[in-house]
């Protein structure tokens, strides 16, 4: 089992199921204050909320966990909440209530682990990526369907026939 700490440090817990458990660092984090971690496989995405960014780590080692990509935002930005869409390649990140209260979508390459940033998540005739959310819930187009993300949780709904007005939410 694997365990973060907002101070930055990735631990691995052993032994669990013993009377002798145990607690091994693993890994500290770029910055001073890390957020919420997602885990696909063998990567760890980590939100490097001081670092005003978020990383992949390929964790197939523990003893040479190596970082393969890096999305780095503006000073504003304080990555904090993230998850996944169903398929694993789609990423919300929330920039938390201490950064400027952006939404952005980060494209996930599960072979790789690259993350990209999506400048078509935006606002209307903004030239910035990610979307302004302040205490609202956001709407956007993707792919034919309708996402609205809200903090940290991916809700799709699929479009019967093209008419929202048919829209089916899956569980």
């Amino acid at each position: 089992m694997l365990v973060h700490t907002f101070g930055c440090g990735l631990y691995k817990m052993e032994g669990l199921m013993t009377n002798q458990p145990s607690v091994r660092h693993v890994k500290s984090f770029d910055g001073e204050v890390c957020a919420v971690p997602l885990r696909i496989s063998h990567y760890w995405i980590q939100t490097l909320f001081s670092a005003h960014a978020l990383a992949t780590y390929d964790i197939s080692d523990l003893a040479h966990i190596r970082e393969v990509s890096r999305v780095t935002f503006d000073e504003k930005q304080t990555p904090h909440w993230i998850a996944t869409d169903e398929g694993g390649r789609r990423i919300v990140l929330n920039s938390g209530e201490y950064g400027d209260h952006r939404l952005f979508i980060v494209s996930f390459d599960p072979q790789t682990g690259a993350l990209t940033l999506d400048g078509r998540f935006r606002d209307a005739g903004s030239e910035r990526a990610g979307c302004e959310h302040g205490w609202q819930v956001l709407a956007a187009r993707i792919s034919g369907g309708c996402l609205s993300a809200r903090g940290s949780v991916f809700r799709v709904l699929l479009l019967r026939y093209g008419t929202p007005r048919q829209q089916t939410r899956l569980p």
